[in-house]
């Protein structure tokens, strides 16, 4: 596969960023939970009930993504306050003592467009359909943007969104073959390169998927960004909120044994739609890493099967 040039920015990882948008409320600790008196499901109860209070939010409107324990007991919380489609609109940050007492709430609003942006992308990367609805919302909201702000938000990222969102992005059709099918071809396609082996194969995870028609083909693929398990579960860790400290530890562990210093960054691998044939050849990325997951997908086919 032939790797057309175009500017792209050194990304050296996706939870980086997806961490400077959403712990931007986050003074937080790691604390075990036994230090708070109020315990975690009542002290988020009473988050929501404190946000729905001081800024008039519904609990539907609202996402806690952040909440951990203080050292002094009680705890520390950030919350998301969502428009109607589900886009970031605020954050939310606020403490608690440990009777659930509020000792400190306040709001960050006028959100960037970018900031919006990329929470919509790391929440949407792991699933193709959800990745169309991302490339349709963001095509209709960038089209309303005035053009400096769209140069604005480009130099803000490391990846290419405003391309993105304006490249062929589609869902499967009845004639294509199924999504499970693919994604075993992507794996088979990848235990067959020299020196894999499926102890490796399982410590990699789908870290972008997306269907859509490269740029100079007429052929629809299936397309598979695939990662190191430790990088993708620490990202899913960020949406959710949920500590896997230890599932991260036991994962790096392990492929630090496996991979050793050519731990794989980005492994892309691209599925015909309509046969299941491997289109072009495997990219491994490995560090220093050169392309952000979005760059993988912006290649031009270049007419190899």
């Amino acid at each position: 596969m032939r790797i057309h040039r175009f500017r792209v920015g050194i990304i050296k990882s996706v939870c980086a960023s997806c961490i400077i948008v959403l712990s931007v409320a986050c003074m937080l600790n790691s604390l075990p939970i036994a230090y708070a008196a109020i315990n975690e499901y009542e002290g988020k109860e009473a988050a929501y009930r404190y946000c729905e209070e001081q800024f008039g939010y519904a609990k539907n409107e609202l996402e806690i993504y952040a909440f951990t324990p203080r050292q002094s007991g009680g705890w520390n919380f950030g919350v998301k306050a969502l428009e109607p489609d589900g886009t970031m609109k605020e954050i939310i940050r606020g403490e608690m003592d440990e009777n659930g007492q509020l000792s400190n709430l306040e709001i960050r609003g006028d959100i960037a467009p970018f900031e919006q942006l990329l929470e919509d992308y790391v929440r949407s990367q792991r699933n193709h359909e959800a990745m169309y609805n991302f490339k349709q919302k963001w095509e209709e909201r960038l089209s309303q943007l005035p053009h400096e702000e769209i140069v604005k938000l480009d130099k803000q990222s490391s990846f290419p969104f405003s391309q993105f969102v304006r490249h062929d992005v589609r869902l499967p059709s009845d004639i294509d073959i199924p999504y499970e099918v693919a994604k075993k071809k992507s794996e088979e396609a990848i235990l067959s390169m020299s020196g894999w082996t499926q102890d490796m194969l399982d410590h990699i995870r789908i870290s972008l998927e997306v269907y859509h028609v490269p740029d100079g083909s007429d052929r629809s693929v299936y397309q598979f960004i695939y990662r190191v398990a430790s990088a993708v579960v620490q990202v899913e860790a960020i949406i959710s909120g949920v500590d896997n400290n230890s599932a991260y530890v036991r994962l790096e562990k392990a492929e630090k044994n496996l991979f050793g210093q050519a731990t794989p960054w980005n492994i892309n691998v691209r599925i015909d739609a309509k046969t299941g044939e491997q289109i072009g050849d495997i990219f491994i990325d490995t560090p220093p890493t050169k392309y952000t997951d979005l760059d993988f997908i912006l290649w031009k086919w270049d007419g190899t099967p």
